[in-house]
């Protein structure tokens, strides 16, 4: 019992913390230098705003400035604690939220079993409903996480049928579809599970006209990884193909370079000139990688977690374009870098507890100043938003 309770254990955490979303500069979004560009496990309930960070917590939206958090409502008399509050969005998905400058998007449940795209204004007087994304009826367990391009939303959702759960068997398609009234979804990709082994998509970036995705297999007695592939899908040829022939478990791209790690370190992919060169040849264990185009960070979150003897203390470890490790900053809690722009790193505790010291019941997002980096100081803003558990 106590071996399947570990498997039960892996298997949700590969299909929700294997999630987030990846921010474009060519989608229209706000411009900020060492914009972090991570979708691989990043759980991205936040996006930068025009001043500040839109988050969600408890199927509400906040924006939160320094140390203050607000809802988004601009309706007088308000007390954002109702279905009537312009901030609330029954079913809101964490890993969905994107802001194009003048809406937000994100992925909701307002129709029960319906999960759809809706475009939320800016100014807090609302949101409308653009497209339905997919039908949870008759499933036990849902996952999705969404990316934006060029007017189209890139999802992936996870499904779980009933007679499944015990076996730990999903199915895992990417679709895309138009964000415009009435589109409709185009299938992709689907993976093709077998007894032992779960496939997952783990993260998508965006280059030029073409769509690069990880698909990682796991084991489903145990839920290592076997392997982790990069493939990429053609939006001008609807082609959906191979891209690299080695194992790529953590990547990112910036600036015409696909970078990813490998068993024998940290490669730089050449997209426009197809060469493939050994970056940094002995990196530090990380179960993460990101880039903000000044800066590599590589995390040992999960990898901790997972040790019989774990260390209390996880790291962010942050090397130079150079692959020279510069800083290592160590953290209490338990969380993987959700977003980062040209002042912040965000992150956000998994297993937050209230003042009070009851667990529960609210989010704790830290803030860390990248002007830091290049000092011997490590401090870290903590902002709380208490959920609302019970929609009045």
């Amino acid at each position: 019992m106590k071996n399947r309770k570990k498997v039960t254990i892996w298997l949700i955490a590969i299909i929700f913390l294997l999630s987030g979303c990846n921010r474009d500069e060519k989608g229209n979004m706000p411009t900020n230098e060492y914009k972090i560009n991570a979708w691989d496990r990043a759980n991205a309930d936040v996006c930068s705003a025009d001043e500040g960070y839109y988050v969600f917590c408890d199927d509400f939206l906040y924006t939160i400035n320094e140390t203050t958090v607000t809802p988004l409502c601009n309706k007088a008399d308000c007390n954002h604690k109702n279905e009537d509050c312009n901030a609330y969005l029954k079913g809101a998905q964490d890993y969905t939220i994107w802001y194009d400058g003048n809406h937000i998007y994100v992925v909701g449940g307002k129709g029960g079993n319906t999960y759809s795209v809706y475009e939320i204004k800016k100014d807090g007087s609302g949101s409308k409903k653009l497209c339905d994304l997919f039908e949870a009826a008759g499933y036990g367990g849902t996952g999705i996480m969404c990316s934006y391009k060029d007017g189209y939303a890139y999802y992936r959702i996870s499904l779980q049928k009933m007679e499944d759960i015990k076996t730990g068997k999903i199915t895992d398609r990417l679709y895309r579809i138009r964000l415009e009234a009435g589109a409709k979804p185009e299938l992709i990709y689907e993976n093709q599970d077998d007894e032992n082994v779960m496939t997952v998509i783990t993260s998508i970036y965006f280059y030029e006209k073409d769509v690069y995705v990880g698909i990682s297999t796991y084991a489903l007695d145990n839920g290592e990884r076997n392997s982790s592939k990069l493939y990429r899908y053609s939006t001008t040829e609807d082609t959906f193909e191979p891209f690299l022939d080695q194992h790529a478990a953590y990547y990112f791209i910036e600036d015409n370079f696909l970078w990813y790690t490998s068993e024998d370190g940290i490669h730089k992919y050449d997209l426009k000139n197809n060469t493939d060169e050994i970056f940094n040849e002995n990196p530090v264990f990380c179960d993460d990688m990101y880039f903000d185009g000044k800066y590599i960070y590589l995390t040992d979150v999960w990898y901790q977690q997972q040790q019989d003897e774990h260390s209390d203390k996880k790291n962010i470890y942050v090397l130079d374009i150079n692959g020279n490790q510069i800083k290592t900053i160590s953290v209490d809690w338990t969380s993987w870098i959700l977003f980062g722009d040209g002042n912040k790193i965000v992150v956000r505790d998994y297993y937050a507890t209230n003042t009070d010291g009851e667990s529960g019941g609210v989010d704790q997002y830290y803030f860390y100043d990248k002007s830091q980096i290049e000092t011997e100081q490590d401090e870290w803003t903590c902002v709380e938003i208490k959920q609302i558990m019970n929609v009045e």
